[in-house]
């Protein structure tokens, strides 16, 4: 079963940037927008048992996502993560809502990803603020967060949503811009 670990922390982009280059972080991507839908039943099956189905577009480029509940007993998040590419994220999403899934709610982030030893470190841009995302082995998450001046203490688990949410919100978490038009319009019609 392949097992994700992560940390979020909080900092201005530039400054997240610098940090990461100054380490010997490696870009690996370009600053692009991730439009994520998370898929759930009308009553909200997934949601109530912790798991997450979600429908992801970066760039022309679409990504099914399943996450597993998270686990409590270590000191970074971790749970269950399957991906795989998808072709087509209309028919994709039309599958879904077929079988009785519908679009739960939207987020965005713009996303740069860097490559630093065996983590992935992504600098995320969303409308709660700015976020470096550190993906990867438990040990090395916390030995480089720690070169980045962060203590686990500062270490944040939950995901965008649940911070969205924490903070009084209730619907989609977008952008004040274009990027926050539909993109998956006509999925539903029959």
């Amino acid at each position: 079963m392949p097992v994700e670990y992560e940390v979020k922390l909080p900092g201005e982009p530039e400054r997240l940037r610098e940090q990461l280059g100054l380490l010997g972080a490696e870009p690996c991507s370009p600053r692009m927008l991730e439009d994520d839908l998370v898929l759930d039943t009308a009553d909200r099956a997934l949601e109530a048992a912790a798991k997450v189905l979600r429908l992801r577009r970066r760039g022309q480029e679409y990504l099914l996502t399943f996450k597993g509940r998270v686990s409590e007993d270590v000191s970074v998040k971790a749970r269950e993560e399957w991906q795989t590419p998808v072709a087509d994220g209309v028919a994709m999403l039309a599958v879904f809502e077929r079988l009785g899934y519908q679009v739960a709610i939207r987020y965005q982030k713009y996303r740069t990803l860097y490559a630093i030893g065996d983590v992935i470190a992504s600098v995320d841009e969303t409308p709660l603020g700015c976020f470096v995302e550190l993906e990867g082995a438990p040990a090395e998450i916390e030995r480089l967060a720690g070169e980045m001046g962060y203590e686990p203490g500062a270490f944040e688990v939950r995901s965008y949503l649940e911070i969205h949410r924490d903070q009084g919100n209730r619907g989609d978490m977008l952008f004040n811009g274009p990027e926050a038009e539909p993109w998956l319009e006509g999925a539903s019609e029959e």
